[in-house]
């Protein structure tokens, strides 16, 4: 064992005698003494916990069979400290949340000799019941990489005061978890707004994963739906008829405070907004997940969560299209296809694209007069064009805001083209860049038109497999899982 996996055993070990400490500020010396106190003994406990998986057992039948082993725990964890913490009756197999530790030896010994599986422990198994140990387990878990961590702990930002007192019986609420039966996208139905397409991404990946999902909006009669324990995802200018209900979570894109969600307990809704554009990092905001570029704070008593877009398209569609490169590669044509509302930025495109003589072929948009098209007609005339630029003028630049429009191009097997810095640096520096738009659809140019297939397919799948794999539907569901199991009542 190492000492990454040491700490990790330490960090069972806090948890198990209800002492998970807290960032230093609120803290006394006294106090802060008692932690690393704590941090002594837990070391000297590794061993312990390593060779004893029986403890487990112990947290889930409050018992042991062998009167050895539950001495030699008492001597080492001192008294009926772990009896007080772990023999807790509401704590059983009528909850949805599995009890504090749901594992056999084998599981445990597995888990503490696999980092990643140890890892998944904590956060599938003790995030659950996170009220116990406050914000902290999410602290530790995002980066998926627990680290020193004692250093973890002095640089968290939620500042809470170390307990002093190991929780009894009576003094652990237990919160039972709500398992969600159903999610229901409302309103913004396809084609009808820009949103609709957000939507619509959702709708297809929690489909994918399984969940019985259905889609509504205020025209629709839904006197005889059953929405107990449901996922209500919408927004807020289309959700003036969806049910409001206190045994269901409301993701809203944005939440206007006048009154409409008032018969919905505010623990029940967590308000979705975009990151970066949405809020600037500071104090207030907390990262979630490093890698899905997601956040959140506490703002007028309820969560606000901040996610990114992303493709329209699954993973295994991405890997398809992987699959078929040379083909997609091979459509291309000298005209620009474009797929949306012709603004003025676009418009400036257009132009000077006609200006080197590139044809223009202007297909659909939910403001313009042409229909929409259909997910395969959009992916295929993108795949054709000269090119697939995702540009922005210079608000949504400035206002930090992110497109789907770039996750989706490169998704379709085309090389990612922005003028936004941020979009860049989201990408890992890999696309064709640069701030001033002539510039940059010059290099693009440049780039189709390079004799090097090999280096223009590595470069492209190379984007194709980051954005399969951190920026699809699926990824920002498996985030928001994450997230609806450490801070609300709910299991998604």
């Amino acid at each position: 064992m190492n000492d990454i996996k040491d700490e990790n055993i330490v960090f069972i070990y806090l948890i198990l005698l209800g002492k998970l400490p807290k960032s230093k500020s609120h803290m006394t010396t006294r106090q802060q003494t008692i932690l690393q106190m704590e941090f002594r003994t837990g070391h000297s406990a590794v061993t312990f916990l390593k060779e004893n998986p029986e403890l487990i057992l112990y947290c889930i039948h409050g018992e042991f069979d062998d009167d050895e082993i539950f001495s030699a725990t008492q001597t080492q964890f001192g008294g009926d400290r772990i009896k007080q913490f772990c023999n807790i009756d509401c704590i059983n197999r009528d909850c949805v949340v599995p009890p504090l530790f749901k594992f056999d030896a084998v599981h445990i010994n597995y888990a503490i000799d696999d980092e990643k599986q140890l890892v998944k422990l904590i956060q599938h198994d003790i995030a659950p019941i996170a009220h116990l140990v406050d914000e902290n387990t999410q602290l530790l878990i995002e980066d998926y990489n627990l680290g020193n961590l004692y250093t973890v702990m002095e640089s968290c930002s939620l500042q809470v005061e170390l307990k002093n007192q190991v929780p009894n019986q009576n003094q652990i609420q237990v919160q039972i978890q709500i398992q969600i039966q159903k999610v229901v996208l409302w309103g913004h139905k396809l084609h009808s707004h820009t949103h609709s397409y957000i939507h619509n991404a959702y709708y297809r990946a929690f489909k994918s994963m399984g969940y019985v999902t259905e889609w509504y909006d205020d025209n629709d009669n839904v006197d005889n739906v059953d929405f107990a324990n449901c996922l209500f995802i919408t927004e807020h200018q289309v959700d003036n008829r969806i049910p409001k209900r206190t045994d269901c979570l409301y993701i809203l894109h944005f939440l206007d405070m006048d009154g409409k969600y008032d018969s919905v307990p505010l623990d029940n809704i967590i308000e979705l907004q975009c990151s970066y554009r949405d809020h600037k990092e500071n104090a207030e905001t907390i990262l979630f997940n490093k890698h899905q570029h997601s956040y959140y704070k506490i703002s007028n008593n309820h969560l606000i969560y901040y996610t990114l877009w992303g493709t329209d398209l699954l993973p295994n569609e991405i890997d398809d299209n992987i699959k078929n490169i040379d083909f997609i590669m091979a459509k291309r044509t000298k005209i620009f296809n474009f797929v949306g509302s012709p603004v003025p930025m676009w418009q400036y495109v257009f132009k000077y694209l006609i200006s080197r003589g590139v044809e223009i072929n202007h297909l659909g948009g939910v403001w313009y007069r042409r229909p929409a098209l259909n997910e395969i007609e959009h992916m295929q005339c993108i795949q054709e064009s000269v090119m697939a630029p995702a540009f922005q003028d210079d608000q949504q630049i400035g206002g930090f805001y992110v497109p789907c429009r770039i996750f989706k191009n490169i998704s379709y097997g085309r090389m990612g083209i922005t003028n936004n810095p941020l979009v860049q640096k989201i990408l890992n520096n890999k696309l064709i860049y640069n701030s001033n738009i002539p510039e940059c659809l010059n290099l693009a140019l440049k780039f189709e038109n390079q004799l090097d297939i090999n280096d223009k397919k590595t470069k492209i799948l190379e984007l194709m497999t980051l954005v399969k794999n951190d920026h699809t539907y699926i990824s920002r569901i498996e985030d928001l899982q994450n997230f609806i199991q450490i801070h609300t009542k709910f299991r998604l």
